[in-house]
């Protein structure tokens, strides 16, 4: 018998009967954390692979391409950190490819026998690879669809081999320029299928992937010159496992100033006994220079017991 700690688990295999990898609900990017993960409708940018793939069609950039960096549960794992890298490529105004990868440490854990000798350290790791293809259809709407490799690798806990699994991401996004208190303003629209695919094997139990169904909208205000106002609402139903089916949610918003400067604040709920966290607040801020970004979070959980209070998500990008 072993004993890994309940918090290198969460991330490991799950927090709830039947689920596993749940590392692919973790927002990717400092500013959706921001807006209380309100991803889904945000105007384009590199992490459309994880949020919208359609969203890319619609870029006004070349190409996009950033890097997000997080050290998880800082408090309770040494070692454990979260490396994203996003992009897309525009290949035409109606055509776009997304590609990402994620990797996850959960950091280094002592295993004891049951009668508490050490049986060694692992290392478990997992990671995703992705790529995709969007479409503008009609004016202002766009489609598109993601496949992802996913590996899984518990540090040959009792002997368990890395696992594997397949899935595939289906979005859609819709924009729309509009006239709203006598100035310019952006309404968009997005519906996502995220992460539907095989099961994944450790040993010989099979676990169902977080397959979720994701509907989120965004508004973006221009008051006054150099100055913008963009709300952002999520609603998100995790489909599988079947036995931890539940809604989630999030909304944001976001001044920006001369298109430089950007404050941001949001509030995300989840279901504290199926997520992988609970209730809490974002802020955020970021800045925009030429062709360079950077964007950072602060998550405070709005109760003590979360692991993952006080975490911190760094992002930077360029775009052409």
């Amino acid at each position: 018998m072993i004993f890994v700690p309940l918090f290198g688990m969460l991330f490991a295999a799950g927090n709830s009967q039947g689920q596993s990898v749940a590392f692919l609900e973790v927002t990717p990017d400092a500013r959706a954390t921001a807006l209380g993960d309100a991803g889904t409708a945000l105007s384009p940018d590199a992490w459309s692979v994880y949020w919208n793939v359609a969203k890319a069609a619609a870029s006004e950039s070349q190409t996009e391409i950033a890097y997000s960096f997080t050290p998880w549960m800082k408090d309770y794992l040494s070692g454990s950190r979260f490396h994203r890298i996003g992009g897309f490529w525009r290949l035409s105004d109606k055509d776009a490819i997304v590609a990402g990868f994620r990797h996850f440490a959960n950091g280094e854990f002592e295993l004891t026998d049951e009668n508490g000798v050490s049986d060694g350290k692992v290392n478990p790791y997992e990671y995703t690879l992705e790529a995709g293809y969007a479409r503008t259809l009609f004016k202002g709407f766009s489609a598109g669809a993601t496949l992802r490799y996913i590996r899984s690798d518990l540090g040959s806990v009792q002997g368990v081999d890395p696992a594997n699994a397949v899935a595939f991401d289906l979005g859609t996004y819709y924009r729309r320029e509009m006239n709203l208190l006598n100035n310019k303003s952006l309404f968009a629209a997005g519906l996502t299928l995220q992460d539907l695919g095989s099961r994944i094997k450790y040993a010989d139990s099979k676990y169902a992937l977080p397959a979720r169904l994701s509907l989120g909208a965004s508004l973006e205000l221009f008051l006054a010159e150099h100055h913008s106002l963009t709300g952002a609402a999520n609603v998100v139903w995790r489909v599988t496992p079947s036995d931890s089916r539940t809604y989630s949610g999030g909304v944001g918003l976001e001044y920006g100033l001369y298109g430089i400067g950007f404050f941001r604040a949001g509030y995300r709920w989840n279901d504290i006994e199926k997520s992988a966290g609970g209730d809490y607040v974002s802020l955020g801020l970021g800045v925009k220079y030429w062709h360079l970004f950077a964007d950072a979070s602060w998550r405070l959980a709005t109760e003590d017991y979360d692991a993952l209070d006080k975490t911190f998500t760094f992002s930077v990008g360029v775009n052409f």
